[in-house]
């Protein structure tokens, strides 16, 4: 399982309280996705099994004292269904016995329920993962080298043989039976080998070293094979020999060959190297270098047509790049690099530039090491390159981006610290300079640091981006922030740190604030208008129909205000109708609501009066004589006297088969019937 795909784990554990802590530990650690998800439950043997068998877990936690099955049998059972999954087992118990038994069951380990964290069953569950893994690599190895075409032999200190494969068997004609507790050479020596070579040999395995040649051996039937053969010493952590590794080779048909072969054995090994390359063998003594197609191909020419000198390719080379590809080049030939390699641009037939990966190694040297043939490959990478151009360009209007933007921006690691800031002019934000490393607690205002701790703790449940609303000093001024936390991963997948943006929204604030204000008040007088009078006494209905009791809408109407209009003039008539909204609001309880209709219709709602009808239509006629009272005490507004009184029609409802438009028609009605009686007086609707 690839290490940044969430695991499947199932625990089979008959403590609910145990089974929650472990799925927690789980999630949080990031071994598993999300909650509810690739954590599964089960209470018994038995539905582990079955789950097991249905959906194969990639881990398995197990409590070896289950309902169903008491002791290690139960590592076993599951073992025989979830054979490729590790298994660690929870236990109260906490000793090197039990530990021991654990692992001969099939566990890969077990964990002691008393101690366990979050990070000790996160390590433990990526031990085991990586444990079995290795162990399955293990047996897939030796399944391998069982298979293997060449013969492998180990060895001790001693060169005693320990083991060798069946094909051993094939190269030498002895059995493994007759060559386990013997020297090799008592098998195979054939005494056609220098003891020069022998010397080399011991020489250079016992300085810890593999030893690599050729040998002439000896069958058991007596005859003689060419062996090419690698012996490599096993050491401890102190660097002591303790075994050798020998992997031999039948060569009798290939050295017969191989003079022919060299040369296209070599060509051959670097096409395979890589798909796609355009190779090239060069001569280094005459300077004539050969190609393939595909070499061509990369610069817009046909094989025929490209000239075989080293000094014509070398005019087709970017002049900016020459001097750093020569200087690759020549530390090669000179033995002081392994390899050559080197990114340049070569011209196309076509007048345009081509990048080129270009590889290659010496593969044939004189006797005084001045180099003789060299092979090598060209990939044509001009892609990648102008990706990379891309990206950077990306990269600087990015950053010429945040440089413009007035929003903070800042990162901080899975520790809290400060990693990068884009801080906007004015230094609005943070209280000291954010210092990369340094806490963002230490420097930001207290209202931001448990804002975003608080953001913080619920990303790090969920991984899900936080938004939300605070308000910190800016300028000596309480601002508006608006701050989003993302979490950052790395390619692991695994949180990496965090990217948060503030953007200071106080005038946006404002703004809507004033567009409310507009849509739900009167200018004038700052009342209430018809839209939010009827939406509370839409509210005050349904609160009437749970209570049952009796609220009251009053409609007013200020009598002859046109007189007083026409002859005070509309400002003055603006002025008289804001101080009766105040005397209205003088009137009235905290929660009831005073409203303007527009002109000089006013409202004013008079909710949860009493669950008596009687008693609701007097005290809302107390209400109504109260306010006439006050209407017709005059005002001075601008040294002019002025005086109107006011007729109110009121409605009594109770939310039985009523509704907002039809009590203020009623409350209208009621309003004009005042009117007809004499003004300045209130009537109660029929």
């Amino acid at each position: 399982m690839d290490d940044v795909t969430p695991l499947q784990v199932l625990i089979v554990e008959d403590a609910s309280s145990v089974a929650g802590l472990i799925q927690l530990f789980l999630q949080r650690s990031g071994l598993v996705a999300g909650q509810g998800g690739g954590a599964f439950v089960v209470g018994s043997l038995a539905q582990a099994l079955e789950h097991a068998s249905a959906h194969p877990p990639d881990v398995v936690l197990l409590d070896v004292s289950l309902p169903d099955a008491n002791g290690l049998q139960a590592v076993a059972a599951l073992r025989n269904v979830v054979q490729a999954a590790p298994v660690l087992v929870l236990t109260d118990r906490d000793d090197a016995e039990f530990a021991a038994e654990v692992l001969r069951a099939g566990a890969q380990d077990y964990l002691v329920k008393g101690t366990l964290d979050k990070k000790t069953l996160e390590r433990a569950v990526r031990y085991a993962i990586e444990r079995e893994r290795i162990e399955a690599r293990l047996k897939l190895l030796d399944s391998a080298l069982e298979a293997a075409s060449n013969a492998v032999v180990i060895t001790d200190a001693e060169a005693t043989i320990e083991w060798a494969n069946p094909a051993f068997t094939v190269l030498t004609g002895f059995s493994k039976g007759e060559a386990l507790g013997l020297n090799p050479k008592q098998l195979i020596r054939s005494g056609r080998n220098s003891n020069a070579l022998y010397e080399e040999l011991w020489t250079t395995i016992l300085s810890g070293k593999t030893w690599c040649g050729e040998l002439i051996n000896r069958r058991k039937d007596g005859s003689f094979y060419d062996e090419e053969m690698s012996i490599t010493p096993v050491t401890d952590v102190r660097g002591k020999i303790h075994h050798f590794i020998a992997i031999k080779q039948d060569i009798s048909e290939r050295k017969r060959a191989q003079l022919a072969l060299q040369e296209s054995e070599q060509r051959l090994e670097l096409a395979l190297a890589g798909a796609d390359l355009g190779l090239w063998d060069w001569n280094v003594a005459s300077g004539e270098r050969a190609c393939n197609a595909r070499w061509a191909e990369m610069l817009g020419f046909s094989l025929a047509e490209v000239s075989q000198r080293v000094a014509d390719w070398d005019k087709r080379i970017h002049p900016d790049d020459l001097p750093s590809v020569k200087k690759a080049l020549e530390a090669h030939l000179g033995g002081e690099t392994p390899n050559y390699e080197a990114e340049y641009r070569m011209l196309h037939k076509a007048e345009h530039w081509v990048w080129i990966l270009d590889r290659g190694k010496v593969v044939a040297r004189d006797a005084e090491g001045k180099p003789l043939r060299a092979l090598g490959t060209h990939l044509d990478i001009s892609e990648r390159k102008h990706a990379e151009v891309a990206l950077r360009e990306r990269e600087a209007k990015l950053a010429t981006l945040l440089a413009s933007m007035p929003d903070l921006v800042f990162q901080v690691d899975t520790s809290g610290n400060l990693t990068g800031c884009h801080q906007p002019a004015g230094n609005w934000f943070f209280t000291a300079p954010p210092l990369e490393g340094l806490s963002y607690s230490r420097v930001t205002p207290p209202a931001v640091v448990e804002a975003l701790d608080e953001a913080l703790a619920g990303i790090i449940g969920d991984g899900q981006p936080r938004v939300c609303e605070l308000t910190a000093p800016a300028g000596g001024e309480e601002h508006h922030f608006q701050m989003t936390v993302n979490q950052l991963a790395d390619s692991s997948r695994f949180p990496s740190g965090f990217l948060v943006v503030v953007r200071d929204v106080t005038e946006r604030r404002l703004a809507e604030q004033k567009i409310r204000d507009l849509a739900y008040y009167d200018t004038l007088t700052n009342l209430p208008n018809r839209r939010l009078l009827m939406d509370r006494l839409q509210l005050a209905l349904a609160t009437a129909e749970r209570t049952g009791n009796f609220g009251a809408l009053l409609f007013i109407d200020l009598d002859r205000f046109k007189d007083l209009n026409d002859t005070h003039g509309h400002a003055i008539g603006d002025q008289f109708l804001a101080e009766v909204a105040e005397r209205l609001q003088q009137c009235l309880r905290a929660g009831d609501t005073a409203a303007r209709l527009g002109g000089d219709e006013f409202v004013v709602m008079l909710p949860e009066l009493s669950n008596d009808r009687k008693e609701a239509e007097a005290r809302a006629g107390v209400v109504c004589d109260k306010m006439i009272a006050v209407l017709e005490h005059p005002c001075s507004l601008a040294d002019e006297s002025c005086q109107c009184s006011a007729s109110i029609g009121v409605s009594i409802f109770q939310a039985r088969g009523q509704n907002p438009a039809e009590i203020l028609r009623c409350a209208d009605q009621a309003m004009y019937e005042a009117k007809a009686a004499g003004r300045a007086a209130w009537c109660l609707a029929k």
